[in-house]
């Protein structure tokens, strides 16, 4: 069985490795097809659920990947439910698979010939869709019809800064704690370089370095900025601080670390300006240049018009 889930809508990177860290806290086998949308084994289907649920995600569980993803596609927000297969799917679901290239017109001749279903459209052989479809139609054909059930790949999760310190007496005091924060935040900085850090985290631990308490939080742009991280995990830190807590160490992470946005720089020198050719010119041919000063702008006769005088450095050539 696989547990399959896909994200709609708005949403950054920051937040779907977030929601891809929480899948690997319940389990290690994760595959990512594609952006969005995250396939995992089923070892803590608690977790998952919770996960779902509290998220209010789109997700569902089958025997195979691409019926558990069709399943996802149909199913309620907050929802987890286990189904034998995808025949009951509405062929609908197929515009939301990209990789398919399908639209409504696609869809909707489907539904002309009856075929409402993912059931339905399972009869059809390879040489029929085909040729409604041409090179889409193998494709949609060896994607309905894919019961692949090979083990799932082992997830490494990206790096991340983790800055851990032990406190020799366990501590409640705000004083002691907000010192020793800004302590890890100087330490997890310096080795942040030009890195963007898009989420923060903040957490307690006992006396056996396990986690006690933990918050954290996904930044609304990525910062490399130490007193602005700072701030984000002093609130943190004090959503967490209780005169009954006791405190035997701090641990900070960095997370969804990016590099800094790309700037297209200028590759040739701006054209210079008649005004600035004028300047360089006029010390070598100050004899030759001249400049019109407008007498009377609405006068036709040339002589009240204008006249012509040597250019001065001070002057604004005329175009």
């Amino acid at each position: 069985m696989f547990f399959a889930m896909q994200l709609y809508g708005l949403y950054t990177s920051a937040y779907f490795e977030y929601l891809v860290e929480q899948v690997h806290r319940c389990t290690p086998l994760i595959s990512l097809p594609s952006r969005g949308r995250i396939v995992c084994g089923l070892d803590d289907p608690h977790g998952l659920r919770q996960l779902v649920k509290s998220q209010h995600l789109k997700a569902a569980i089958a025997p195979s990947r691409n019926d558990a993803f069709m399943q996802s596609c149909n199913a309620i927000p907050g929802r987890l439910d286990v189904h034998e297969g995808a025949d009951d799917v509405p062929i609908g679901v197929l515009l939301h698979i990209a990789e398919l290239r399908l639209d409504g017109h696609d869809i909707e001749r489907l539904k002309l010939f009856g075929l409402e279903t993912i059931g339905k459209l399972r009869h059809l052989s390879e040489r029929h869709v085909q040729a409604q479809f041409g090179e889409r139609g193998i494709a949609l054909y060896h994607f309905i019809h894919d019961d692949e059930t090979a083990p799932l790949p082992q997830y490494v999760p990206p790096p991340s800064i983790v800055i851990t310190e032990r406190f020799d007496e366990p501590s409640c005091e705000p004083g002691i704690l907000m010192q020793a924060l800004e302590l890890c935040v100087s330490r997890a900085y310096s080795q942040l370089g030009t890195r963007l850090a898009w989420r923060v985290e903040v957490a307690s631990l006992d006396r056996a370095d396990a986690e006690q308490q933990n918050r954290n939080r996904i930044l609304r742009s990525g910062s490399n900025n130490q007193s602005q991280l700072l701030q984000h995990m002093q609130t943190l830190m004090r959503d967490m601080l209780c005169a009954e807590h006791l405190w035997w160490g701090l641990r900070i992470r960095l997370a969804s670390l990016t590099l800094p946005f790309a700037e297209q720089t200028l590759m040739f020198a701006p054209a210079s300006t008649i005004e600035q050719i004028a300047k360089r010119m006029l010390p070598r041919y100050a004899h030759v240049m001249k400049n019109v000063v407008i007498n009377n702008p609405w006068s036709v006769i040339p002589e009240e018009y204008g006249r012509i005088v040597p250019m001065r450095n001070d002057d604004t050539p005329m175009i």
